[in-house]
């Protein structure tokens, strides 16, 4: 599994697009955003590129501690494990 912090956005979007491409199929994604099954939705297009594909979204603020040790708790139960 690959994570991409600030993976919402048009970058992030655009990197998941070319992973996948490259054979990726299990991401954990971050986003500061407050409604997560809207940035779900917004991946939408991203996903449409392979079927299969796994995705997560984790709200995540990268500046806050608290924040961070949920991530890495999530991170350590994603299978396959995160790896980059």
């Amino acid at each position: 599994a690959y994570l991409v912090t600030g993976g919402a956005g048009g970058f992030g979007q655009k990197l998941i697009g070319y992973a996948i491409l490259q054979g990726a199929r299990r991401f954990v994604i971050t986003t500061s955003r407050e409604d997560v099954e809207a940035v779900r939705a917004s991946m939408r297009t991203v996903l449409e590129l392979a079927p299969g594909v796994e995705l997560d979204v984790v709200r995540c603020d990268t500046a806050k501690v608290d924040d961070i040790e949920r991530l890495l708790e999530h991170a350590r139960q994603v299978q396959p494990p995160v790896k980059a």
